[in-house]
């Protein structure tokens, strides 16, 4: 189960809503509190294996593992979360530009690989 994308997605576009809920969830904290995000993100798994495991992943393994899974997800960001996005990013031109969870998920794979060359992840 966990290493790959969930059928739904392979087949409609669309993540389960409590990938995408756990993502907006967790980047509350990048604005409020914590700009490391990742730290916070919790999913609720109906199996108690894919629990177990996520459990165990490292903060930064799960965020990757969430990103992956929204990497090609068609939904739309809420338009409160893509205007704060916008407002806090000084090179991003416009809230379009994460208007979908993918393109949401790509630009916080950014902060990942930021982190990572800064030793934070």
């Amino acid at each position: 189960m966990s290493h790959k994308r969930s059928e739904r997605l392979r087949h409609t576009g669309h993540a389960g809503g409590h990938l995408r809920d756990a993502l907006l969830d967790a980047l509350e904290h990048r604005y409020v509190d914590d700009p490391q995000w990742w730290n916070y993100i919790e999913i609720d798994f109906n199996e108690e294996g894919d629990s177990r495991w996520f459990q165990k992943c490292s903060p930064r393994r799960r965020a990757q593992w969430l990103l992956g899974q929204l990497w090609h997800c068609t939904d739309v960001v809420p338009g409160d979360v893509r205007r704060e996005v916008a407002s806090n990013d000084p090179d991003m031109t416009n809230e379009r530009q994460v208007g979908t969870f993918a393109r949401l998920a790509r630009y916080l794979a950014r902060d990942l690989r930021e982190a990572e060359h800064q030793g934070r992840a």
